[in-house]
């Protein structure tokens, strides 16, 4: 990777035990890089621990999977579907059988058999004066697709998966960043605990909180600054509908996240991330945090979604807050899951068949990645125009100088390293930043007047300030003291102008196995009392 110009600043892998184990042991080691695991995977475990707690849904969920089988095993039964299908004017409705390593495929397998309710019953109907077509139909097959209690509960799982079907479907995606976690869990969350909700209301508690526990123990094992910290990050979102409040994870105490803790977690990334100590990083915070010039809303409408440009020009405005910016920047890069390679394997999986079990893997892994850059290409069409399901986030990130790199040639376009013929595919995604852009590719897209210069101007104040490093004036002096005597003051207020005694205290131990910063998730999402 130096021979590109590449270094790597995450790696994300699968959630299996060794990976899990490698990762704890990591960190510790190269705290520098960020060792995440595949949060699309960690949501898709999440809806096989609702299976775990909730044992009628399982038992409904089984029976529906036998029925899928059922008619796909029989080309007899499934001619008759098809059939009863286009009667009622249904095209292309197939039932999807669910694979355990295929996210959200539980949630499409339920939606097909919804969908071919009616006629399946009235396949019933008619074995009964076809006598083929009865001894075909099992008794246990009969009895399920005649089982009203079976379709109502069958309704109901799909009403159950939807948040988790929706947010899946972002977290897998090329373009999901670390803010979009927090956001899933926001539309997750309150479907499992709002006391009124259909869920709450149709469960026993016992089976309810035997699933927020396994919600809980799987959310302590996740870098949490690290999450509210990019959340914190996107102006949009800014902790937005996220309890600033939260209880610990260990006990039921109450701490603020306020501007002393998010600034010590962001001084305690500078450091580990950039090799040198941050300075003023809780007054930086603090602007940020109360969104003064010039960190507007309105500011950021005219980027068009450009995370990265805002950031950039946050610098070129005032480089006081170029520590926060370089911060930002990595956290708002980093993507969250290892569906890149996933989708790779795949697609070799396609080429190197049976039939072509003679090709080369250098010629599988060339014919994969030209598969794979032709379905980005062909997406980059829809996914402009396209909107995400969950409120207040944006559809696309154009990121230009820290770009998402996976080593097993993902079908994202993104930088690429060259390979000897020996090269071979990892089971994780690798996160890189570019030291030369003029070696990285980058998909066109509308660009703004006042970011679209940002390159020059931003090199022109970089020479500038280096220029000037070394130059103090009196009056430079005085303003340095100033600010310096400022952040002190503001260290102990919160946004509200209340002392705040809350602070991460940093004693040589990684922020990721800290219980200090252990959350509550049901209490991260439950709104704030007063409020």
């Amino acid at each position: 990777m130096k021979l590109t110009g590449l270094f790597c600043i995450a790696v994300v892998t699968d959630s299996a035990s060794a990976y899990a184990a490698a990762r704890t042991q990591l960190r510790g080691k190269r705290p520098e890089i960020i060792w995440l695991p595949c949060f699309a995977h960690q949501l898709n475990l999440c809806i096989v621990d609702i299976l775990k707690a909730f044992v009628s849904l399982d038992l409904c969920i089984k029976r529906a999977i036998k029925v899928i089988k059922s008619f796909n095993r029989s080309l007899y039964l499934l001619k008759n579907l098809q059939d009863r299908l286009l009667q009622t004017g249904k095209h292309g409705i197939a039932l999807k059988q669910p694979c355990t390593t295929r996210w959200n495929s539980y949630f499409d397998a339920l939606i097909s058999l919804q969908k071919t309710k009616h006629s399946l019953k009235k396949l019933l109907l008619d074995s009964e004066e076809d006598t083929n077509l009865a001894n075909k139909i099992q008794p246990e097959l009969r009895t399920t697709i005649s089982d009203d209690n079976f379709w109502n509960n069958i309704d109901g799982v799909i009403s159950m998966l939807i948040p988790f079907a929706k947010s899946l479907d972002i977290l897998q995606s090329n373009h999901a960043k670390l803010y979009d976690i927090l956001e899933a869990f926001g539309n997750i969350v309150p479907h499992f605990t709002t006391e009124k909700s259909d869920f709450i209301l149709t469960f026993p508690q016992v089976e309810v909180s035997c699933f927020i526990n396994r919600m809980e123990r799987r959310f302590s094992q996740w870098e949490q600054p690290l999450l509210l910290l990019a959340h914190f990050c996107h102006p949009m979102m800014h902790l937005k509908n996220i309890n600033r409040k939260p209880k610990y994870a260990q006990s039921n105490q109450s701490v603020n996240i306020g501007v002393r803790i998010l600034g010590s977690w962001t001084s305690y990334y500078y450091t580990q991330w950039f090799g040198e100590p941050a300075t003023r990083m809780n007054l930086q915070v603090l602007r940020y945090f109360n969104q003064e010039s010039p960190f507007d809303i309105e500011g950021f409408a005219g980027f068009e979604d450009d995370i990265d440009a805002y950031w950039r020009m946050v610098v070129i405005e005032d480089p006081f807050f170029k520590q926060l910016s370089k911060v930002a920047r990595r956290l708002l890069a980093v993507s969250v899951n290892s569906a890149s390679y996933e989708q790779l394997f795949s697609d070799m999986g396609l080429i190197h068949s049976s039939a072509r079990n003679r090709l080369t893997y250098n010629k599988v892994l060339s014919m994969a990645q030209i598969r794979s850059a032709l379905k980005h290409k062909n997406s980059q069409g829809t996914l402009a125009s396209s909107k995400r399901n969950i409120s207040s986030r944006t559809s696309a990130i154009r990121m230009e100088s820290i770009i998402p790199t996976t080593l097993s040639f993902s079908g994202q376009q993104q930088a690429t390293l060259s390979t000897s013929s020996s090269q071979q595919s990892f089971p994780f995604s690798i996160i890189a930043t570019s030291s030369q852009s003029s070696s990285v590719q980058h998909p066109q897209q509308p660009f703004t007047a006042a970011s679209s210069a940002l390159s020059n101007e931003l090199n022109k104040e970089n020479e500038n300030n280096l220029e000037n490093e070394s130059i103090i004036s009196s009056s430079h002096y005085n303003s340095l003291i100033d600010d310096w005597s400022q952040s002190l003051n503001f260290e102990n207020i919160d946004e509200d102008g209340i002392h705040q005694g809350d602070v991460w205290d940093y004693n040589n131990i990684h922020v990721a196995d800290d219980p200090s910063c252990k959350f509550n998730l049901v209490s991260l999402f439950s709104p704030v009392p007063g409020e």
